[in-house]
């Protein structure tokens, strides 16, 4: 077991044991449950990079070394990579890297069009121009598929190799509605801050005057609208 510890990096595992610290100190502050021990780990973070560690299609980590990765987006320029996370999904794996910057983020400047912001229940979005935007049923729309894969998963003998096919099926599915309805809200929030400056978010249903409003940018406004559906 020590030669297996030795071979991962220290740093690793002592961000591991401050995500168990903070279990339990959320566990007693926050009225959390007992923290639940998993035997395997769906992801692992390298707190600090090394030195001249981004090439294209390449990456440098610690106990790695160079590793080989299929490069989504160009590496922003005049930002220095702070700390990377491994992390296992069911299409593979994927890696997550952080970067910093010296500069100041701008306040966000008060524009002439602004536009108001509210969860509903029937309809995803109601805006104050009185525009509904429904609420996209991704998982309804394969629930048809999913309940197919279940249906055969039912009959497989557990742990055989056609098992674990149809697991591996159902994860990525799983993994496939996620990503849609993730990158749905990403182009909601983009098309609301091109044409629209300041958004305002009420918390009081439409029928009903609000007593009172913030203002935010229209990304966070469109988060915060949205993180309890």
């Amino acid at each position: 077991m020590s030669c297996r510890l030795k071979s991962v990096n220290a740093q690793v595992l002592q961000q591991t044991l401050k995500q168990l610290d903070r279990a339990f100190a959320d566990m007693k502050a926050k009225g959390y449950g007992f923290p639940r021990f998993k035997k395997k780990m769906r992801s692992f973070v390298f707190p600090a990079m090394l030195k001249n560690c981004l090439v294209d299609n390449r990456v440098k980590l610690p106990k790695f070394g160079w590793v080989r990765i299929r490069q989504s987006r160009p590496y922003p320029t005049g930002f220095e990579a702070k700390q990377a996370r491994i992390a296992k999904k069911a299409s593979g794996y994927y890696l997550m890297i952080t970067f910093q910057s010296q500069e100041k983020i701008p306040e966000h400047p008060v524009g002439e069009k602004s536009i108001g912001l509210d969860a509903g229940i029937e309809s995803f979005i109601a805006t104050s121009r009185e525009e509904l935007i429904k609420a996209p049923k991704f998982l309804r729309d394969n629930l048809r598929k999913l309940k197919l894969l279940q249906r055969r998963l039912k009959n497989k003998i557990k742990g055989s190799n056609s098992w674990l096919r149809l697991q591996n099926r159902i994860a990525r599915l799983h993994e496939k509605i996620a990503n849609t309805r993730r990158d749905e809200r990403s182009q909601g929030k983009m098309k609301l801050g091109r044409f629209f400056s300041p958004v305002d978010n009420y918390s009081l249903p439409r029928n009903k005057a609000p007593q009172f409003h913030f203002s935010l940018s229209p990304l966070a406004a469109f988060q915060i609208s949205t993180q309890n559906l």
